[in-house]
């Protein structure tokens, strides 16, 4: 059974965020930003 809980200004379990990105050779760079939260609730 589906329900709409809406828009929550929170996310649990709170994420570990992963951002990535290529350096001049290719090579991906990769860092953990584990404080992700939602900023904004519309």
């Amino acid at each position: 059974m589906r329900k709409d809980l809406g828009a929550l200004p929170a996310v649990f379990p709170m994420p570990v965020l992963i951002v990535a990105a290529y350096d001049d050779k290719g090579a991906v760079q990769a860092m953990n930003a584990a404080w992700g939260m939602i900023c904004d609730m519309d």
